[in-house]
């Protein structure tokens, strides 16, 4: 099927604890210093009363990273309270899914809803999402599994009666759908008929962005259609920014996206349905907000009942001197988005909640925002240094220099990189404090993370050296220094380009894009976070 063709602990005050209740399954964990985690949450309408938290635990018990990009909420069982479900990755294609049930009291026990020894967790991380596609009042959860070899497939699981138990189903699969290009997947009932359709957010590369919509055509089928389609859209620049809700009150689900146009420019773009025909909107800019500060950290009500939806997102400065803000948005005149700050964290890692925000009622009469929280320390350093790299855009080389201890008109490319693990408490026997690329690129080499360009697919988190003169296309020069001209930090990957931040472009700090092919890099160097 050619689709193409038919194209959301210290917190501010009022911290409420509850109880720690622990997974009533015991999980594989791989942490040799247990830390806590929990699921804490916030009433959106009052989110400076501060969070209560509702479930508690330690990395012995529960790996948070495991279920990042896979964690939604939906009324799984029908009895109008939300469920948070995960689907965790045991690892290979050992996976459950996890429900969290909050009590009337809001403390949350967990269950396993569903567990699989062929299904792989990591081949639908950020494709997941919760609605209710048949109808029926309750919701079920879809799941795009990337196959590999532009093979895609639409899973759904829906929940038993009492929703203790969910069965999967495959209803619609392509032979060429690539899921690596998906950057955003909601659920909305978009065109007011009563059920849910699922949009997605597809990057086909060159600037060239599609949503496809899937709806329910039978029990076990669902049809697609290319839905709307922008050649002036790059989709890399909305990854896990996309949410979807009816922000404007008319009884039909909108999709806002958040566009990072980088170096702190942004702006939110609104996908509205016109009888089956959609167009964009911009609906909100900033030129001093960077939304890669709230990638996974975004989520928006579902009120229903005409009510005006709002989205909420947790900021990461990233600085290690100015905590996170939750900050909401909610739409004013016309299309418009009107963006609040909602409170200042006294004490928060946000990067410790990345791919795990939702919202829901989840007990009581409140909609609250619920994140898991938590970790190993280790599993969230790239994290760190890319939110603390891209805190500091467009700043010039002083306080990099200074710290090194020499002169502002030294090349500070590496320095800067050392200043940003400095800063995440990444110790120098995992990024080096140095200043010359040259001796970077050795010292990765020696740890066996070099990386050649040719063949290798870089990570957030890893080093990218350049040659400005182009002469290392192939194999680095080893003999020196001379052709070790540059140094900057990955900050994701999409579609055969490498997106950076860098210092000492054009004397700041910048982000930069460039074709995994451009003959001026020479290779990566792969810090050994874990």
């Amino acid at each position: 099927m050619k689709l193409k063709n038919l194209k959301t602990l210290l917190l501010g005050a009022g911290l409420s604890i509850l109880f720690s209740t622990f997974i009533s399954n015991p999980v594989q964990v791989r942490a040799s210093q247990p830390e806590p985690i929990s699921i804490h949450s916030w009433d959106v309408n009052s989110t400076s009363s501060g969070a209560t938290y509702n479930w508690k635990a330690t990395t012995s018990d529960y790996l948070p990273n495991n279920i990042e990009g896979k964690t939604v909420a939906g009324d799984f069982d029908g009895n109008g309270k939300d469920e948070m479900a995960a689907f965790y990755d045991y690892g290979g294609t050992h996976t459950a899914l996890h429900v969290f049930r909050a009590d009337n009291s809001g403390i949350m026990r967990s269950s396993t809803g569903w567990e699989g020894q062929s299904f792989a967790a990591s081949a639908i991380t950020g494709k997941v999402v919760a609605g209710d596609f048949d109808g029926d009042g309750k919701d079920e959860i879809a799941a795009f599994y990337d196959y590999g070899n532009v093979t895609t497939a639409l899973f759904i699981f829906k929940a038993n009666n009492n929703g203790t138990s969910f069965t999967p189903t495959k209803v619609w699969e392509s032979n060429n759908f690539s899921g690596s290009n998906v950057v955003g997947v909601v659920a909305g009932d978009f065109n007011g008929d009563g059920k849910d359709e699922i949009s997605l957010i597809y990057d086909y590369g060159g600037n060239d962005t599609g949503m496809f919509e899937f709806s329910q055509a039978s029990q076990n089928s669902f049809t697609g259609r290319l839905a709307w389609e922008s050649k002036t859209c790059d989709g890399s620049r909305v990854k896990n920014k996309v949410v979807a809700g009816d922000f404007d009150g008319n009884g039909k689900s909108e999709i806002v996206m958040f566009y990072d146009y980088g170096n702190a420019v942004s702006s939110a773009w609104t996908l509205i349905n016109n009888n089956g025909s959609y167009s964009s909107q911009k609906s909100w800019d900033s030129s001093s907000f960077a939304v890669s500060a709230i990638t996974g950290k975004v989520a928006s009500t579902k009120y229903g009942k005409g009510q005006k939806d709002k989205i909420l997102a947790i900021y990461d400065y990233g600085d290690g001197n100015q905590k996170p803000a939750m900050f909401s948005w909610q739409q004013s005149s016309g299309n418009n988005l009107a963006v609040k700050l909602e409170f200042n964290f006294t004490s928060y890692d946000a990067y410790k909640i990345n791919g795990r925000v939702v919202i829901g009622n989840f007990y009581g009469n409140t909609t609250r925002l619920a994140c898991m929280y938590g970790g190993t320390n280790n599993s969230y350093m790239a994290q760190k240094i890319i939110a603390c790299a891209m805190s500091q855009i467009n700043q010039g080389p002083s306080q990099y220099t200074n710290w090194f201890g020499v002169s502002s008109t030294t090349p500070w490319c590496n320095i800067f990189v050392s200043w940003c693990a400095y800063q995440s408490s990444i110790s120098q026997d995992i990024i080096p404090k140095e200043g010359l690329c040259y001796n970077s690129a050795v010292f990765y080499k020696n740890q066996g993370g070099w990386h050649n360009k040719r063949g290798y697919t870089p990570k957030p988190g890893d080093m990218i050296f350049f040659d400005w003169s182009n002469r290392s296309d192939s194999n680095p020069d080893w003999s020196g220094s001379a052709r070790w001209e540059h140094i900057g930090l990955v900050t994701s990957v999409s579609n055969g380009r490498v997106y950076t931040i860098e210092g000492n472009t054009s004397h700041l700090v910048q982000e930069h894009t460039y074709d995994l092919t451009n003959a001026s890099i020479i290779g990566y160097g792969s810090p050994n976070y874990k």
